[in-house]
């Protein structure tokens, strides 16, 4: 039993004008994340990425579906009754941007601080140093590469990557177990994004958490995840090890993805052209394939069969009947 978290058929679909239609955000979403693991969830805009990652964080229900964290089902308890359930502790989440994410009324030390107060975790067994919450954001500090003369400041006295590092202290200041990071050096210049990268992937080891690293980036998910799963319009088109997904993807939406990252294309990995528009995500035909439309390698099973998810090699998974 070393997975942290398992999902199972999760959905989430949106009430869209009048009548009963719906918008289908996330679709029959399956996967686990293991203990000390760091997952990638990659994907274009409008792919189910942040609305998922709303879902496992429990910020918003799901429509339906199961999610099991260590053991206990917490897709029954109502997102807005988890700030006051002993587990809110242990799943964490660090923000896009960070300057949004912090109060501007709250210094550095306040905004570190305040998780630990609300949720009771200043000492115990969450707080690895123990002792008072000012030791404990002291220490939160210093792991994150904050100098302590700044924990007095306020964000608007702080860099971008100085407000990144609050934001990582601040979701690590309860002792979680699971961080979910979305897009977490998006709106960072590009100076910045490999020193956070690097702390974060010091911080993994270090503290032996779990990541769920939400990117759209595939470089910044090689050098931070082991493994990667692919969403195309709520659906999850691949999932795999991190090396097999992107030297040897399977799924021709996930080819297309790698064949675009620069410097990356390779004579058996040509450049793919995605014709056509994206399927309307209202009440999607449930027999089409969600990629039905640009994929180059269409066939008319696609059209009347869904694909499913099928393992082509030991935990590479892909759906897709052509792959």
């Amino acid at each position: 039993m070393n997975d942290l978290l398992e999902v199972r058929a999760l959905n989430k679909r949106y009430p869209v004008g009048p009548g009963r239609r719906a918008l289908h955000a996330v679709e029959a979403a399956s996967f686990t994340i293991r203990r000390g693991e760091s997952l990638g969830l990659v994907g274009e805009s409008g792919s189910g990425k942040s609305t998922l990652a709303r879902i496992l964080a429990r910020l918003i229900d799901a429509t339906d579906g199961s999610i099991v964290f260590a053991g206990e089902e917490l897709s029954t308890l109502p997102a807005a009754r988890v700030a006051r359930t002993p587990w809110r502790a242990r799943i964490q989440m660090v923000l896009q941007d960070p300057g949004d994410s912090l109060n501007p009324r709250c210094t550095a030390f306040q905004a570190i601080a305040e998780p630990m107060l609300r949720l009771g975790t200043a000492t115990g067994p969450s707080s690895r140093a123990g002792g008072s919450v000012a030791e404990r954001v002291t220490e939160l500090a210093r792991q994150v590469g904050l100098p302590e003369a700044l924990l007095g400041r306020f964000p608007h006295q702080l860099s971008g990557g100085q407000k990144a590092r609050v934001g990582i202290a601040r979701a690590l200041a309860p002792g979680p177990e699971l961080l979910i990071l979305d897009e977490p050096t998006s709106a960072l210049d590009v100076s910045v994004q490999a020193t956070i990268l690097h702390l974060l992937d010091r911080l993994r080891k270090e503290l032996g958490i779990s990541y769920l690293f939400v990117s759209h980036d595939l470089n910044v998910v090689r050098l931070m995840c082991e493994r990667i799963l692919v969403m195309y319009l709520g659906r999850i088109a691949e999932i795999g090890p991190t090396e097999a997904v992107l030297d040897a993807p399977l799924h021709p939406y996930t080819q297309a993805l790698v064949a675009a990252i620069p410097g990356r294309r390779r004579a058996n990995m040509p450049h793919l052209e995605l014709p056509g528009e994206p399927m309307s995500p209202i009440d999607p035909d449930p027999n089409t394939c969600r990629f039905h439309g640009r994929c180059p390698k269409a066939q008319a099973l696609c059209v009347r069969s869904m694909p499913l998810l099928r393992e082509h090699a030991p935990g590479h998974q892909a759906a897709c009947h052509v792959s």
